[in-house]
């Protein structure tokens, strides 16, 4: 950059004044030594040549954007050297490369409250397009106010060679910190993701979606918080998610209809420390069968829903830790559609999870109306409303039944007050439930309080229903089994079998049977010290009663010389005649001395 003047040349450094005379300066009666005066228009001299080398002009800063892009919000800089204004502008650049930040040019967007759905949009079509993660700067106590905006891929070409869309990274500064907000009345979701619908190929997912740091806060006569609908390998984490006016997140997918070849699928979806709170809907929603497959929902808050906490038709679904709290509705509701395949709803896990206070009274905390192989370890159910506990079953038709469900260790209580409160309320359509050592609070239902029975808060219309409790439960006066369980504690069955083969009941009773008609043998015990059968007992060998040599035999043919037995003891002559049927051991303990009872 040429300058007009010259520069003032002083080329004697001088010497530098001590520290004293800088601060205070110079007094009237001061005479400044050469030296002094010589550093300070040496020093002047060198700064201002160090303008002149290095200064950029207005044209020169201008002409800059030809390389490095827009200098929107950088005007009024060119007082600083080409090296630093150029410095700054690649580091602009490298970070617009990294994230498109949605308050830096060309958007700058402002969090203000405002309606800024348009601007967004661009940014998400933007992101969708290049791949750029979209990065929310905190609004702390405002907010991005929007209608819906969404990352849609339905209408992209797909490439067959690929494993799907490659999608981008969303994320805020904390889940407190940054919120987006919708602020126009709509039905549609605050954020919505959807792939190819209606494509069961991998290629027509989104995939690899990551939304983490953000507040969504929706209307209570809007649509959701997140719509999700064909995806696989994507995660919601550390967000906050309320006042929706539907679900907070909602999985959704086509009819299932496998002679048009519609199996549109996802998978692989991970919910981790998310609160769900102050939602119309329920807090996770499959609104449709099979929706989603893979799942892991850890240490999430789902609180004061007004449908519900949690509503899945699960296929390999793991809900770990975290609190389901004060929902309207049940805290976790399992379904099984008619028109899907029974063999796709399977293999729930709940690890450790508490649910308090959901649904009302005579409703239910836990219910699963189809699902194969649930399992439910360690949980906490507090049902302080007077819900039932679990239910099990009671949906109809074979593709909704509930088999082999199990309940692991866990505590359980009710709410003290509501009579006929249950622990296990087991419909007809559940097979095979096992429940292994649950602490049952006897003091915590009101039916068990009156009768100190624990058996009173179970329910079971169910078939082949085990309970198995060892030693004494934490404030429970005493352990009972059977009673309501239709006596049942061992109960053995082949596959396919309609009744059981070996049942062996509470009180010590067998019976058996060929697993098709109902049992025809039995043996127990019918008085003190008496064992009974209603059956005919077949004795390979001798019978012997009272623990002595003498025993009761029977076959073909004379004993004499031929049977060794005992004094007193009895033969039976299978083809005895008429006054050697009967024959009774006289003498010794040899195989003579045999006769005919006549």
């Amino acid at each position: 950059m040429s300058f007009g003047a010259s520069l003032p040349e002083w080329k004697n450094t001088g010497q530098e004044p001590p520290t004293s005379i800088k601060e205070q300066g110079w007094l009237p009666t001061n005479r400044p030594p050469a030296e002094w005066m010589n550093w300070f228009f040496n020093r002047t001299y060198t700064a201002l040549k160090d303008i002149q080398e290095n200064a950029i002009s207005d044209t020169e800063f201008e002409a800059l954007s030809n390389d490095v892009g827009s200098l929107s919000g950088f005007e009024g800089l060119n007082w600083m050297t080409s090296s630093t204004v150029q410095a700054i502008l690649d580091m602009r650049t490298w970070m617009i490369q990294q994230a498109i930040n949605v308050r830096l040019p060309p958007y700058n967007a402002k969090g203000d409250g405002s309606n800024e759905t348009a601007i967004l949009q661009q940014v998400f079509n933007e992101a969708r397009d290049t791949g750029k993660p979209i990065y929310f700067p905190p609004t702390y106590e405002d907010k991005y106010g929007v209608s819906s905006l969404s990352l849609d891929y339905s209408n992209k070409t797909i490439d067959s060679s690929t494993l799907g869309f490659k999608s981008i990274k969303i994320f805020g500064n904390t889940k407190r910190n940054t919120k987006i907000a919708q602020i126009v009345d709509t039905t549609d979701s605050i954020l919505k993701f959807i792939g190819q619908v209606g494509d069961r190929s991998h290629s027509g997912k989104i995939t690899g979606l990551i939304l983490e740091g953000i507040t969504l806060e929706g209307r209570t006569n809007g649509g959701s918080g997140i719509y999700l609908r064909s995806f696989n390998d994507i995660v919601i984490r550390d967000a906050y998610i309320t006042k929706c006016g539907g679900d907070a997140i909602r999985l959704d997918r086509q009819v299932f209809d496998p002679t048009g070849g519609k199996d549109e699928y996802a998978y692989n979806l991970k919910i981790e420390n998310v609160k769900m709170i102050l939602n119309k809907g329920w807090g996770i929603n499959s609104i449709a069968q099979a929706s989603v497959g893979s799942v892991l929902i850890s240490n999430c808050d789902i609180q004061s829903n007004t449908t519900g906490g949690i509503n899945i038709n699960p296929s390999s679904i793991t809900i770990l830790g975290g609190n389901v709290i004060g929902n309207a509705g049940p805290g976790l509701k399992v379904r099984q559609s008619p028109s899907y395949p029974t063999s796709v709803a399977f293999a729930l896990n709940v690890y450790g999870t508490r649910f308090e206070g959901n649904n009302v009274a005579g409703g239910y905390e836990i219910t699963v109306e189809g699902s194969w192989s649930p399992k439910f370890d360690g949980v906490v159910v507090l049902a302080t409303t007077g819900a039932h506990v679990f239910c099990f079953g009671y949906g109809s038709g074979t593709e909704n039944a509930v088999r082999q469900p199990m309940i692991i260790g866990g505590y359980y209580a009710g709410d003290k007050k509501t009579v006929g409160q249950k622990f296990l309320d087991i419909g007809t359509n559940c097979y095979g439930l096992s429940v292994i050592n649950p602490r049952i609070d006897v003091n915590e239902f009101y039916d068990a309080i009156q009768s100190k029975d624990m058996m009173d808060t179970v329910k079971d219309s169910g078939t082949d229903t085990y309970i198995i409790l060892s030693g004494r439960n934490e404030r429970t006066p005493r352990t009972l089994m059977g009673k309501n369980l239709l006596d049942r504690a061992l109960n053995s069955k082949l596959f396919e079998d309609t009744t059981h083969r070996f049942l062996l009941r509470y009180g010590g009773a067998m019976e058996w049977g060929n697993g098709v008609d109902s049992p025809d043998t039995n043996l127990y015990r019918s008085a003190a010290g008496q064992l009974r059968t209603d059956s005919e007992l077949v004795v390979k060998g001798p019978i012997s009663a009272g623990a002595t040599s003498a025993k009761i035999y029977s076959g073909m043919g004379s004993p004499e010389g031929v049977l060794t037995a005992g004094n007193a003891s009895l033969y039976q002559r299978v083809d005895g005649t008429t006054g050697a049927r009967l024959y009774i051991k006289t003498t010794g303990t040899g195989n003579v001395g045999w006769e005919a009872i006549k």
